[in-house]
């Protein structure tokens, strides 16, 4: 496909996408993650006749198989590329992908469901439209109150989404920018959101808590002047708090802070 000077065929997107959908699936992830990286070099290469087939022939089935704990390395790999592909390919998009992935981790029985892929694939979407990332930050940012009394699987993806968003979100300038657009609401503080996932240390679940330390030592990374004294501090007096507050500072000794700027 990339040997084509002037652009590829209008008809191989439309040829190859019904017989790529045979290989959506985790019954073979090698075959998948070719699969996934054939669909994402056709929307790159041929945006205009490769999305409306996606859209309308694979993106469920896409959907249902991100959420997979089976699919990791090259694999996820292969979805973060697909997912960044897919919503530059088409501007709008973007708003419905990231409610569609959680609503399809929701349903799915817990055995068969990985939050933290979702998570990631989430922060994919965002990182590569960031038209989408103050609403996303408000929407899932809501289910960490204590008023609004969500599911736990609810909190915990929401919390790993908001750990995802924070390693690169308050490390751009850009970013700021777009949560500055929330100032009039209770959401747009990166303190606040900070402070909500901290609230969740003392949460009953355990997957919870454990969800809660990934996305504060996450959203130290963002914000390490801000956020990490407070880590510290956890660590130094507060004892119900002080394994949790360990987690999260391992979060931020392992952040790959280059790779933030990319």
């Amino acid at each position: 496909m990339n040997s084509y000077k002037s652009g590829i065929p209008a008809d191989i997107p439309i040829t190859l996408i019904p017989q790529i959908k045979t290989y959506i699936s985790t019954t073979d992830i090698s075959l998948l993650s070719q699969a996934m990286s054939t669909l994402s070099l056709l929307l790159e290469l041929a945006p205009s006749v490769t999305f409306p087939e996606v859209e309308h022939d694979l993106l469920n089935d896409i959907y249902n198989v991100t959420h997979s704990p089976l699919i990791s390395g090259f694999a996820l790999e292969s979805l973060f590329r697909f997912y960044a592909s897919l919503v530059q390919a088409d501007n709008q998009i973007a708003t419905h992908v990231v409610p569609n992935l959680v609503i399809s981790a929701e349903r799915a029985p817990r055995a068969e469901s990985s939050p933290a892929n979702v998570a990631k694939c989430v922060a994919k979407v965002v990182k590569s439209q960031l038209a989408v990332a103050a609403g996303t930050i408000a929407e899932y940012a809501k289910h960490l109150r204590p008023s609004h009394k969500s599911k736990s699987s609810l909190i915990t993806l929401s919390l790993l989404i908001m750990g995802e968003l924070g390693r690169f979100m308050f490390v751009s300038y850009t970013l700021i920018s777009v949560l500055f657009l929330l100032s009039n609401s209770d959401m747009a503080p990166q303190k606040h959101i900070f402070q909500l996932v901290i609230d969740h240390f003392s949460f009953e679940q355990e997957e919870v808590r454990a969800a809660a330390a990934f996305s504060a030592g996450n959203i130290a990374v963002g914000n390490l002047p801000q956020f990490l004294p407070a880590i510290v501090k956890m660590v130094e007096t507060d004892p119900k708090k002080r394994l949790l507050a360990l987690h999260a500072a391992k979060e931020v000794c392992l952040a790959d802070f280059a790779s933030l700027f990319d």
